[in-house]
């Protein structure tokens, strides 16, 4: 791999304790602590703080590996990595791209030529529109864009899988009227939905398997230098590793004991 593993061991590692800090601001845990307090309850309040700080972290873990992808990929240079990557966009899109998106769920015929056959046209954005996620947006030399939908695992229910799909698809028309507008060269753009994980959940999908929908290491083969194989291993090192074991037992004795964080 273009990076080493010492390298890529830092960035989890930089990432991972970045993560921790996160939840172990004071604010955030004397919030959690009251909320903890005023529930009826038969565990001690000591525990309760534990679980909370527990369960933040693992809900927050899909935002970890969209961060984790990105600096990866900054690094590995097997693509450019857009400045666009974990920013915001204005989120409007036309009548004319919505109905596409809403007849191409329904077809569902794995046809993604409705994303340029709708024709593009222009028009003033409303600041106050909701905006659109771009967790992660790649390019090569020729000005190829692909845009990235991650999701940590695929185990969302009916309704929330089906607008994964709906999302990328805005997205998709949304950056393209970001680029129009802003004058930015492109070829074309390209939509994916990457799950880190490679269960799979659902049968029925929106998108073409390892083209447009990307599981586990199909995307480290398709994007980076780096293998998932290599990944897995650093993360099982990382998590063997008998100083962040120690690390992490004295900062769970401080919430056990101490009540702090």
């Amino acid at each position: 791999m273009n990076i080493n593993q010492e390298k890529l061991e830092k960035i989890i590692s930089n990432n991972m304790n970045d993560l921790i800090e996160s939840k172990m601001e004071l604010k955030t845990f004397n919030k959690k602590n009251v909320n903890n307090k005023n529930k009826i309850h038969f565990l001690p309040i000591e525990f309760r703080n534990l679980i909370s700080f527990m369960q933040s972290i693992n809900i927050s873990f899909g935002n970890f590996i969209e961060k984790l992808i990105r600096d990866i990929i900054k690094e590995d240079k097997k693509y450019n990595l857009s400045d666009l990557s974990g920013k915001k966009i204005p989120g409007i899109i036309s009548n004319e791209e919505n109905n596409a998106i809403e007849n191409y769920m329904r077809e569902k015929k794995l046809n993604l030529d409705f994303l340029i056959n709708v024709e593009y046209k222009d028009f003033l954005l409303n600041t106050k529109f909701r905006k659109k996620d771009i967790d992660l947006l790649l390019y090569d030399n020729d000005n190829n864009y692909y845009l990235f939908e991650i999701k940590y695992l695929d185990n969302h229910d009916t309704g929330k899988h089906e607008n994964i799909y709906k999302k990328l698809f805005e997205t998709t028309f949304a950056l393209r009227r970001y680029f129009e507008q802003n004058k930015i060269n492109y070829k074309k753009i390209e939509p994916i939905l990457y799950f880190f994980n490679e269960e799979k959940r659902w049968k029925v999908d929106y998108l073409e398997e390892n083209k447009n929908l990307l599981r586990g290491k199909e995307f480290w083969t398709k994007f980076s230098n780096i293998s998932f194989e290599d990944l897995k291993k650093v993360f099982s090192n990382i998590s063997n590793n008998e100083i962040i074991k120690n690390n992490l037992k004295s900062k769970v004795n401080n919430i056990l004991f101490n009540h702090i964080l």
